[in-house]
């Protein structure tokens, strides 16, 4: 993760700044200096000692990890990108195929009111017809 590749790198640069410190002290020891004295065994190599080659691959191994978990955060980054502006773009094409099939019922739904408001204003009218016709009707066959 970018966390531990962050916590590598900062251990890394610590490590790297004590042993700078120490190197520093050493260049400045001398012959004379106080507290130097002949240790039995001193020249046996360390095999924990870091040199140059090991250094430099550990470093080079670092970089390379904080690399590669950088590049995952910018791929992830991007597919989090496309996938916003997906769901976005599917957003505001349901938004738009809503508000015109919304306008579309409301047109239809106002037609409708129209064309019922029209046959109600026919029904006095049919009403005073079939009663005119009634009327007729029984008064002829009342007449007759």
């Amino acid at each position: 993760s970018n966390r531990a590749a962050q916590h590598e790198l900062e251990r890394d640069i610590n490590d790297k700044q004590a042993a700078f410190r120490i190197d520093e002290k050493c260049q400045n020891l001398r012959n004379s200096s106080d507290g130097i004295g002949y240790y039995r065994g001193v020249e046996r190599l360390d095999t924990t000692v870091s040199i140059p080659e090991t250094w430099a691959k550990f470093s080079d191994d670092n970089i390379l990890r904080s690399q590669s978990e950088r590049a995952a955060s910018a791929k992830l980054r991007e597919d989090a990108e496309n996938l916003l502006s997906s769901t976005s773009n599917d957003m505001w094409g349901q938004f738009n195929a809503v508000n015109v099939n919304f306008t579309n019922r409301i047109s239809e739904t106002a037609d409708s009111k129209n064309k019922l408001q029209s046959h109600l204003a026919k029904v006095p009218i049919g009403f005073h017809r079939v009663l005119q016709f009634v009327t007729n009707y029984t008064s002829r066959s009342l007449g007759n």
